[in-house]
């Protein structure tokens, strides 16, 4: 798994490979998946979620 920019990744594994926009969701979701309690899936999956929001309302600041 590697990350390629903001919104890309590649994905290779088990026989597998992604490529873009659908391997980035998958890479992102893996990390989530491995992070050590549900708080921090919690709170990393929020800002994630969050942080677009955050920078659209900065450049309109």
């Amino acid at each position: 798994m590697m990350s390629l920019g903001s919104d890309a990744a590649t994905l290779t594994g088990l026989g597998l490979t992604l490529n873009g926009p659908l391997a980035h969701i998958a890479r992102r979701m893996i990390y989530l998946y491995r992070m050590p309690t549900f708080d921090h899936q919690l709170r990393v999956g929020f800002n994630w979620l969050t942080k677009p929001l955050q920078d659209l309302l900065k450049e309109a600041a």
